[in-house]
């Protein structure tokens, strides 16, 4: 366990296995990453080892593979399962068993041959990025603050960090705010690590922001879009990091998220958004212009 600023981090063993297994299983045959082949680092194995690592991703493809590790109940009871579980020596998963039994009859050779490069991976990950929120995380988040209008979230953050997670590399659930984020994933590093750690937690105090631009398209008298509240958050946080590191790119740029509907989402950010950013336009009237220029 490592703090910095109001972030915990923490490297499981459990919650590590839980999303190789995950990932390895979601990924089909497609070319995966060194961090998910866990089918290869068991493979020296003796042939009862490798069976169990076989049944385990049969299991993980059967029944998990297709569904979303955060909008899914059960998926979501496991990873808080195993978070609170953490390094323990056992697991029980109330309501899970099947996952359990695999988690436990592969937990050996995981520990031998994959979780000793998972876990330094983790760990290296984070040493890279305490400094960076030891320097910038109250900037960050009183300038945040202050853009939305909003509390950041109280207290401590914690901060899961996974040699792999899912698609899109890190994900977040409510109540409290908890950040699953890849360290192996390499969308998540340098400047952009202190980024996508703002970004997520910024899920916390999006709430009202959502609130308000579906009044803004109630009070126009359209349909209000499930997305534009997600659009904002890219950008701002992106152009808040991006005052710190003049070179850097926003996340959302760089992966060149700007498609479809979004594409229509950062033209009208970059105007009426922005103006609020620079300090022109205040919160509510740049809320206003910018749902007005996406919602006609």
């Amino acid at each position: 366990m490592v703090r910095a600023g109001s972030f915990v981090f923490h490297s499981g063993f459990w919650l590590n296995l839980h999303h190789a297994l995950y990932a390895r299983a979601a990924s089909g045959d497609q070319e995966v990453t060194d961090a998910r082949r866990i089918e290869n680092d068991a493979e020296p194995l003796g042939p009862e080892a490798r069976a169990e690592w076989g049944k385990a991703l049969d299991l993980y493809r059967s029944t998990y593979a297709t569904r979303d590790l955060l909008f899914d109940d059960e998926l979501g009871a496991i990873k808080l399962a195993l978070a609170a579980r953490e390094n323990d020596s056992s697991i029980v998963l109330d309501g899970s068993a099947p996952v359990a039994r695999a988690l436990t009859a592969v937990a050996p050779s995981y520990a031998e041959r994959a979780w000793p490069k998972h876990d330094e991976m983790n760990r290296v990950w984070v040493d890279a990025v305490s400094p960076l929120i030891e320097k910038h995380g109250k900037a960050l988040t009183s300038r945040l603050t202050d853009l939305f209008h909003t509390e950041w979230p109280p207290g401590e953050t914690r901060v899961d960090v996974c040699a792999i997670t899912n698609w899109s590399g890190a994900y977040t659930s409510l109540g409290p705010v908890h950040i699953v984020i890849a360290s192996g994933d390499a969308r998540n590093q340098g400047p952009y690590a202190l980024e996508i750690v703002i970004h997520e937690t910024s899920h916390g105090m999006i709430r009202p922001i959502r609130d308000a631009i579906d009044a803004e398209y109630q009070r126009l008298g359209k349909e209000p879009s499930k997305s534009l509240w997600h659009a904002l958050l890219f950008y701002t946080t992106g152009m808040a990091v991006r005052e710190i590191f003049p070179d850097h790119q926003p996340y959302a740029d760089r992966e060149k998220l700007w498609k479809g509907e979004w594409e229509k989402y950062r033209t009208a950010l970059a105007g009426p958004w922005q103006r609020h950013l620079d300090g022109t336009d205040s919160y509510q009237t740049a809320l206003r212009a910018l749902v007005a220029a996406v919602a006609t």
